[in-house]
């Protein structure tokens, strides 16, 4: 991603902040621009208004995060610690206040500004897509071997659904989410392994 100058860097930051907090049609661009600790001119000056300036935030921050996601695909060769990595990833997006910002900004304002496909789905199917094949390497090689009655990708995509569900319960706030992240993902990871790994993995 290119450098950005600190006032164009600030304003994104408040925008997404702004979003999540207000959504699109009640953002204010004085009160971005006070986030931010610019004035508004700086607003209109990179973004040329409002609505330059929302779906700049959501675009910059919706590469931020496929950049990090892509960078999964290099965690080595061992499709269980790539699943670990991946959890990892998923489990941390918890802990940066940014991405709940986005998470939230994109429900409340993605839609209404057009950009699709929007981060949040898409950032989901890149996430689905990369424990399915590591899962599917890991079936391949005879780590992971599905029940009866089950095709692998059956297994994968549970996987997948089972993390995404225990970190998007805990992000939301839901009362039923009572464990942190960094306890519930590696506890499920282990009980999957404990489930379909053969013996001595």
């Amino acid at each position: 991603m290119p450098a950005l100058s600190g006032s164009r860097e600030r304003l994104l930051d408040a925008t997404l902040r702004v979003l999540a907090e207000k959504g699109y049609d009640d953002l204010n661009v004085r009160d971005v621009a006070a986030l931010a600790g610019v004035g508004t001119s700086s607003i209109y000056h990179f973004f040329g208004g409002k609505d330059g300036l929302c779906r700049a935030a959501l675009h910059h921050f919706d590469d931020r995060v496929r950049l990090e996601q892509h960078a999964l695909g290099d965690e080595g060769d061992d499709p269980l610690r790539r699943l670990e990595a991946l959890a990892d990833w998923v489990q941390r997006s918890g802990d940066y206040e940014w991405r709940r910002y986005y998470d939230t900004a994109m429900a409340r304002a993605g839609a209404q500004l057009d950009i699709t496909p929007s981060a949040a789905p898409e950032a989901r199917f890149v996430f689905q897509d990369q424990v399915r094949d590591t899962v599917l390497a890991a079936v391949h090689r005879g780590d992971l071997i599905p029940p009866d009655g089950y095709h692998r990708d059956e297994l994968a995509t549970m996987i997948a659904e089972g993390i995404m569900g225990i970190v998007g319960r805990t992000i939301v706030g839901d009362p039923a989410a009572v464990a942190p992240l960094d306890r519930t993902v590696p506890l499920f990871l282990t009980a999957v392994i404990t489930a379909f790994g053969r013996p001595g993995v």
